[in-house]
């Protein structure tokens, strides 16, 4: 004759390792569920707040429009006021030329 309390741990085991080897997929399945509550959400929000969602389509353009711009320079033109920058002799003191006579 089996026992009940130890056919009633071996179930409880077995319901532990199938909780343990389905838990990933659950979580998975659980944070799906809220990634979509959220963009729902968004949804929702915009579509009850159109002016919101203009404003932040038109600072989102503009600061686009701003990045472009700078992209899409010239660089300065070379003056005798505008030098290269960081050092150009290889020696780790101070240059030395002749001072004219």
């Amino acid at each position: 004759m089996a026992r009940p309390g130890r056919d009633r741990r071996a179930a409880a085991a077995a319901a532990g390792l199938i909780e343990r080897l389905f838990a990933p997929a659950v979580d998975a399945a659980e944070w799906s569920v809220e990634q979509l509550r959220s963009v729902v959400g968004g949804a929702i929000d915009a579509a009850t707040h159109p002016q919101q969602l203009a404003e932040k389509a038109a600072l989102v353009l503009a600061g686009a429009g701003t990045l472009a711009v700078e992209l899409l320079k010239t660089p300065d033109p070379r003056s005798p006021l505008k030098g290269d920058f960081g050092c150009r002799s290889a020696s780790p003191g101070p240059s030395r030329s002749p001072l004219p006579t």
